[in-house]
């Protein structure tokens, strides 16, 4: 009876679900839309952009394993 509801199980897996949607990745179209935000541009970055996202983070040290990652992290955040 086990195997039957395991394999049952296995053919609705492989029939019904469809890999390829989940496989669609955004692709970087060249714009860089990641700003130094202050004070003074904070606001009319309000008004130029539908979405915000904020990061803060800490001064990025100067090892080049911390400043990949940081960069790693800015291209998703454009994306």
């Amino acid at each position: 009876m086990k195997a039957t509801c395991w394999i049952l199980a296995g053919f609705y897996l492989l029939f019904c679900c469809k890999a390829e949607e989940g496989l669609n990745f955004p692709t970087y179209d060249g714009k860089d839309r990641v700003i130094d935000l202050n004070e003074k541009n904070y606001k009319q970055a309000l008004k130029k952009y539908d979405m915000l996202c904020l990061l803060f983070h800490e001064p990025v040290s100067s090892d080049k394993v911390s400043q990949k990652q940081f960069q790693m992290t800015e291209m998703v955040l454009e994306e």
